[in-house]
């Protein structure tokens, strides 16, 4: 995940403290094992949409909802 980690944070203009880095990068981590499923489903047919990683991967649902 490292080669994938390091892309995101270039591509999103990501740069993190060295205390929040580990926090981010599991969050980012379990929404990219999530999206990875869920597109596994939607392959099979059970899912009707394809996820893919966003500008927002490394922040919660909570930290989303609240920042609106």
């Amino acid at each position: 995940y490292d080669g994938l980690w390091k892309s995101f944070q270039i591509k999103h203009g990501r740069t993190y403290s060295a205390s929040d880095e580990n926090k981010r990068r599991s969050i980012w981590e379990a929404n990219e094992k999530m999206i990875a499923m869920h597109n596994m489903e939607a392959d099979q047919g059970l899912q009707q949409y394809r996820m893919e990683l966003n500008k927002f991967s490394d922040i919660t649902i909570d930290e989303l909802r609240a920042s609106r």
